[in-house]
């Protein structure tokens, strides 16, 4: 028998693991907490059963017809939260700098947790924002075999 992953498939196997991994470390932040889940909309994923009594947002983003019209991480706006979770949704918009900037300075929660993964490399991640200025615990991890980064990283409270 052969399996053959699509690409939403793959990333929803190998993501998972990874935000699981996440959850064991912080399982402060899934659970009663409000959350804001961005993702892509070539992802098939089901990051709400990761959580539990939460007040939990998902906001799909993409293009053409499957995308949520009117939505965008740059101009999205709402309360902060104190859980955000990006997959994948940066290479939707040719102003994701600008965007991760609104998620770290509007939307996240000081002292709240970012978790995300992205097709974006490492550097033009930090290009967009300064990781060390604003997280006061954080990892960033490559996967050179699939060419895709992961982050974890808490807010520092004012």
């Amino acid at each position: 028998i052969t399996i053959v992953l699509t690409k939403s498939q793959y990333h929803k196997v190998k993501i998972k693991p990874f935000y699981k991994t996440v959850k064991k470390q912080f399982f402060t932040f899934f659970q009663g907490k409000s959350v804001l889940d961005l993702v892509s909309i070539d992802f098939d994923v089901d990051n709400i059963s990761l959580f539990k009594k939460c007040d939990y947002t998902t906001v799909r983003i993409g293009y053409g017809k499957q995308m949520n019209l009117g939505y965008s991480i740059v101009r999205y706006s709402c309360l902060p939260v104190d859980t955000i979770i990006c997959t994948d949704v940066f290479k939707y918009t040719e102003k994701y700098k600008e965007g991760l900037t609104n998620i770290v300075e509007n939307l996240l929660k000081p002292g709240g947790l970012l978790l995300f993964s992205t097709s974006i490399a490492e550097e033009d991640i930090k290009k967009a924002i300064d990781i060390d200025s604003i997280f006061k615990d954080y990892l960033l991890s490559y996967d050179k075999d699939k060419d895709f980064l992961y982050f974890w990283g808490i807010k520092k409270s004012i």
